[in-house]
């Protein structure tokens, strides 16, 4: 008994539930931070995540079992070489980028999502045990959204590694009403879309695989108040991405559900985020009516500077079409665009994986990805479908699937998942 709970598949398995556990956690060593003119340069800084050393030491365990069958099929698969191209696009992409180390770093990040992809897709674990994970994982960044946004206080942390916002602050996120300044909740997060594009991917994860909570002792119960939890701080979160990409994925598991008596524990679910969304609108009806108008002040600045950080990708794609200006460079591109004529904060990634990816890795790397992402949609099941339409409106809506280590690795991870057979 003893040397079956502590088998090398046993370790390695347990290590994987941590490993989606930490993932949201920002705890990181920073290696190198770049400062220019005062200000901290964001998408320079290059550090070690608490959940990167999870998952090389799970990757570790993993080669330990499976030396000799652990890259067995891949060779044999379109998959695997297109990927395989893809990651050595990003690779040579270090010869020609301004910041070699920034554009290793990145490779190294990339590299370590592929592992997690092979690993999620062979590893040996219980669906039951992992829904509960992700359940618990998500209902805690819910709780910490409901409180922020309810208090109006955010926390720093070092072993969460979260900084501390203000509503008055310059470069928080709020919503601004005639009211004043609301702050939007960012759990453990960098960023409130973050928080919400993590819970709406959780919600449509457990509504694909719910119906596995029927061989666990009291799952119905978990799933109903976890489901209220993630769902009220997705909505506290403020984000319209998360929003929207709810209800459009939401409606494909509907869609895709082919078990009746599923079905109606959907519509349970369903009823309840009915119930919570007008709770919240009736307790805070001019937020809500300002992020879905888009008319504020504020509003209408975010809309401008999306519109800004379009054109300046197009004028770097105009300039490096072919190769771009190497993985993980963009903002530095575009500082040297303008000659570093603003503060080194205001230059943000395009929010779309499209150019996003076309301005780093030109059109050669958009052709690798694109095939990449083509035999991966090919050999998933039909019934994460509305997993990949949460995704897909977040890497056309959103620049953090590319640019932020927790991004990559939470679509590699779900990726992985999606392409196994067995539930």
């Amino acid at each position: 008994m003893f040397k079956k709970i502590f088998s090398r598949e046993k370790i390695t398995e347990y290590f994987f539930y941590a490993l989606v556990f930490f993932l949201p956690w920002q705890t990181i060593w920073l290696a190198r931070e770049v400062w220019v003119g005062g200000a901290k340069w964001e998408y320079g800084t290059i550090g070690v995540y608490f959940s990167q050393v999870v998952l090389i030491v799970l990757l570790a365990l993993f080669f330990w079992s499976h030396q000799r069958d652990f890259f067995s099929y891949w060779p044999k698969s379109f998959l695997f070489w297109s990927g395989t191209f893809f990651i050595a696009w990003n690779f040579f992409s270090i010869i020609w980028a301004p910041d070699k180390l920034l554009a290793f770093y990145f490779f190294l990040k990339l590299l370590l999502t592929a592992g997690l992809f092979i690993l999620t897709r062979r590893i040996s674990f219980s669906w039951e045990k992992l829904l509960i994970v992700f359940l618990l994982a998500a209902s805690l960044q819910g709780v910490l959204a409901i409180g922020q946004f309810l208090t109006q206080k955010d926390f720093s942390s070092l072993i969460l590694g979260t900084s501390s916002h203000l509503a008055e602050m310059g470069g928080s996120s709020v919503v601004e009403t005639e009211s004043g300044r609301w702050l939007r909740a960012y759990g453990i997060f960098s960023h409130p879309n973050i928080l919400g594009g993590y819970l709406a991917a959780v919600l449509i994860f457990i509504g694909m695989n719910g119906k596995i909570f029927s061989r666990v002792k009291f799952g119905k119960t978990l799933i109903y108040v976890s489901a209220a939890f993630i769902f009220s701080g997705l909505l506290v979160s403020f984000s319209r991405a998360a929003w929207l990409s709810v209800v459009i994925g939401w409606a494909l598991v509907f869609i895709f559900n082919k078990n009746k008596k599923y079905g109606r524990q959907l519509l349970k679910i369903s009823f309840i985020f009915l119930m919570l969304v007008l709770i919240w609108i009736s307790a805070f009806p001019s937020l809500f009516l300002t992020r879905t108008t888009a008319t504020a002040r504020l509003e209408k600045k975010s809309l401008f500077e999306r519109k800004e950080y379009t054109a300046m990708a197009r004028e770097i794609i105009k300039e490096n079409l072919f190769f771009g200006v190497g993985a993980g460079n963009y903002t530095l591109a575009a500082r040297q665009l303008n000659n570093d004529l603003y503060s080194v904060w205001s230059y943000q990634p395009v929010h779309n994986g499209i150019y996003l990816i076309t301005s780093e890795l030109g059109i050669i790397g958009l052709f690798f990805f694109i095939i990449w992402v083509f035999f991966l949609f090919r050999q998933t099941w039909l019934d994460s479908y509305p997993l990949w339409a949460v995704f897909s409106f977040f890497f056309l809506a959103d620049h953090w699937l590319w640019t932020s280590w927790f991004g990559l690795a939470l679509f590699f991870l779900f990726a992985g998942l999606a392409r196994r057979k067995e539930k």
